[in-house]
């Protein structure tokens, strides 16, 4: 579809990078972002990197911290349930969606999924 992936992470490069690898989705990951410990500086990053509006953009995350980082820099952000954070907090973010799982995630962009 065109559309660039990117992963903003507070784990390590090389843990990103196992898991990368482990799932077999290399070929759809197109940067990451490791070690963030403030979501803002390495959402801007990602910004410059793929040269992009942060209004054609969206930010997935199950966390009150990257869903607030996300709306901060003016990224839609979706939140998912069952993570980090419970709810209420990420309801705090104002997040522009909140779905139950990553399942959920694809038909919201016309996709009927990766199969059972």
């Amino acid at each position: 579809m065109g559309a660039k992936v990117s992963i903003v992470s507070g784990s390590t490069h090389g843990i990103i990078t196992t898991g990368i690898e482990r799932f077999g989705i290399s070929d759809f990951i197109d940067h990451v972002e490791a070690d963030a410990s403030g979501k803002v500086d390495e959402l801007r990053r990602v910004i410059s990197h793929f040269s992009v509006d942060p209004n054609e953009m969206v930010y997935v995350d199950d966390t009150y911290e990257g869903l607030a980082a996300a709306k901060e820099v003016g990224i839609s952000a979706i939140g998912i349930l069952g993570g980090f954070s419970p709810r209420e907090r990420l309801l705090e973010a104002n997040p522009d969606r909140l779905i139950a799982s990553l399942n959920d995630l694809l038909p919201l962009f016309g996709i009927n999924g990766m199969g059972a």
